[in-house]
């Protein structure tokens, strides 16, 4: 008998597919879009400006700044040369010790704080405040509040940033932050928190 000849079908090509690119499974605050509906609501006056010696850097000025109010703000009734001897480690850790005299800085931290008590009234104060929660994409959002104002009337978000500009400067650059603090303010609310409104300082500037 003569066997029958066996044929092997190739399946159909397939149309190639588009590429989608995968998103991370986390999202930082600080790489939110600011919000096309953003507006400024109120600039304070907390004084004069933060100077600042010669050329430095940006990132380390930030980091400076955002270490001494974090450390200085909860301990700010402490006595003065344990302030400014903090102050001028961190300055130095950070290598802008050249930069900034600490007195400036913690005679800023003063200012700040006398503003946000006399304006805001707040019975208790928080640095440094960890959240994550769910995305409305499936990602997790997660970071820290660099300062949290309890109130009677809710919630007050403060974000620090070491810009330098002027007031004008400053008002469209808070803008830019929007998205960020858009996040700080879900964030608050996911843990079922009544947020009151949401800030941004610019310590350097005096605003």
């Amino acid at each position: 008998t003569v066997p029958h000849s066996a044929w092997v079908m190739s399946p159909p090509a397939l149309p190639a597919m588009p590429h989608t690119p995968k998103l991370p499974a986390g999202l930082l605050p600080s790489s939110a879009a600011p919000l096309e509906t953003a507006t400024v609501g109120r600039t304070l006056n907390i004084g004069p400006r933060i100077g600042i010696k010669g050329a430095c850097d940006d990132q380390a000025l930030g980091n400076a700044l955002h270490a001494i109010f974090a450390a200085d703000l909860p301990d700010r009734r402490a006595n003065m040369d344990r302030r400014l001897t903090r102050a001028r480690r961190l300055l130095d850790a950070h290598g802008i010790a050249a930069n900034l005299e600490a007195a400036d800085v913690i005679g800023g931290a003063d200012r700040f704080y006398a503003l946000i008590e006399m304006e805001f009234g707040f019975s208790k104060l928080r640095v440094e405040v960890p959240f994550e929660y769910p995305a409305e994409d499936g990602r997790r959002v997660s970071g820290f509040i660099d300062l949290v104002l309890e109130t009677n009337a809710g919630w007050l978000v403060i974000d620090h940033k070491s810009f330098p500009g002027g007031k004008d400067d400053v008002e469209a650059k808070a803008l830019t932050y929007s998205g960020q603090l858009a996040c700080y303010g879900r964030a608050l609310e996911a843990a079922e928190h009544r947020v009151r409104s949401l800030w941004i300082h610019f310590p350097v500037s005096g605003l």
